[in-house]
């Protein structure tokens, strides 16, 4: 009896766990797609972003235990630091933050999304004294991206990298024509406004 007992209350706590890591993937892909469309789409982009970092919160508020939305916040953040002029500065240092303790949670989390940010937020942020870039890291966290998952986003950062930072032409041609041979992820509608960057930069290269 004790045995049957057992066997009902594993299988009730697995189906909740199960029901609940598929809706944080849902709400998960939605926030991934926003983050994307946001810089096609959005005519006021620090509103939108504001509003994307809001939900993350929620995220956070519901599932503090998983890394996805730490990670995600982390995103949104750095996205939104790109058009916020001079006070960038707080969104960036808040952003690695996130991106830090998502890795400390499950580094794997969003296919490596996490150390592909962070790789991204080294290129782009003003190194010392201004903040905290730094093309070493940068290519350390791109490096650990590649090693977690090689895909679309880790192979087009990566070769974005090279070229606007590195000026190696050659080498990040490389990744972002590997980028673009990654068929679209299923449910992932961000995967072709991704897709006609990698497009607009290889050209931007080839001129």
């Amino acid at each position: 009896m004790k045995k049957i007992i057992f066997t009902v209350c594993l299988a009730f706590v697995s189906q909740n766990l199960f029901a609940t890591s598929s809706n944080l993937d849902k709400e998960i892909a939605e926030i991934r797609y926003r983050v994307t469309a946001i810089e096609h789409e959005s005519s006021d982009k620090i509103e939108a972003f504001d509003k994307l970092v809001t939900d993350t919160d929620k995220l956070i508020a519901k599932y503090p235990d998983r890394a996805e939305p730490y990670v995600w916040k982390g995103i949104s953040l750095s996205a939104k630091a790109k058009h916020q002029g001079i006070s960038a500065l707080s969104s960036v240092k808040q952003a690695r933050k996130l991106l830090e303790k998502s890795i400390s949670i499950n580094p794997k989390a969003s296919d490596g999304a996490g150390y592909n940010a962070l790789g991204m937020l080294y290129y782009k942020v003003p190194g010392w004294p201004v903040a905290f870039g730094n093309n070493d890291k940068a290519e350390e966290y791109f490096q650990k991206a590649l090693s977690t998952s090689s895909n679309l986003d880790t192979n087009y950062r990566y070769g974005e990298f090279l070229v606007e930072e590195m000026g190696d032409d050659e080498k990040g041609l490389k990744y972002l024509e590997k980028a673009l041979k990654f068929a679209n992820r299923e449910g992932r509608k961000e995967d072709t406004l991704k897709k006609d960057e990698v497009r607009a930069l290889i050209n931007k290269i080839k001129k």
